[in-house]
């Protein structure tokens, strides 16, 4: 990683220790560690890759324009940031790999754990008038999907958006009131995602998507 890649971070140190104290208010080191312990994915010997700071590196680059996108960006972003805040840990380097590998073998359970515990919290700290809107919706349902590459040889089939390659696209549609897998779409990895036909005629339901999903049919 370049010494380039690394500007991608804030550089004021105090306004990222700021985000992350904020942050820590909804969920604190205690319950991380706690939901970390359960599900077995932090291990007691010293990595260079350790989970607690990658998981908020992760949190804050999703949120910084400059660090969507690319891996390599956001490993970027990572090591600048972990740089003001943990500066003991004295790190200067990552590779793909290593973040490939760290979130392979950190199990799913825990990340579904994550998002159950903030669900409960940020209904906790909605206000009166907040929740009395969101309480007029019968349903919430999160849209989301996900590419996997293929063999090339099937690519007649699951055509991809590179040349000569295969993948496939799973379009989901989750109920977050129930908790459940309501739809899911398997299609090539060319199809855009705003093909997923989601919407339904029932009326009182909130539909939470990313604008890959954007349309003006949609709307």
């Amino acid at each position: 990683m370049s010494k380039e890649a690394v500007e991608v971070a804030p550089n004021s140190k105090e306004e990222l220790q700021k985000q992350y104290t904020s942050f820590q208010d909804i969920l604190s080191d205690e319950e991380f560690d706690k939901m970390a312990k359960k599900h077995q994915v932090e291990s007691e010997r010293e990595r260079k890759l350790w989970l607690k700071p990658f998981f908020w590196q992760m949190v804050f680059s999703s949120a910084t324009p400059s660090a969507r996108g690319s891996l390599l960006q956001m490993i970027g972003f990572f090591l600048g940031a972990a740089l003001l805040l943990f500066p003991e840990k004295k790190m200067s380097s990552l590779t793909k790999g290593a973040v490939s590998q760290h979130l392979k073998g950190t199990s799913w359970y825990f990340f579904r754990g994550v998002y159950n515990y903030l669900l409960v919290k940020y209904e906790n700290i909605l206000g009166s008038e907040q929740k009395k809107y969101l309480g007029k919706f019968k349903d919430v349902f999160a849209i989301d999907g996900s590419v996997i590459a293929l063999c090339s040889r099937m690519s007649k089939i699951f055509a991809s958006v590179h040349e000569d390659k295969a993948s496939l696209k799973l379009n989901t549609k989750f109920s977050i009131r129930t908790g459940a897998l309501t739809k899911l779409q398997v299609g090539s990895g060319r199809r855009h995602d705003s093909k997923f036909a989601f919407v339904t005629q029932a009326a009182g339901i909130l539909y939470i998507v990313d604008l890959g999903y954007w349309s003006f049919g949609l709307m």
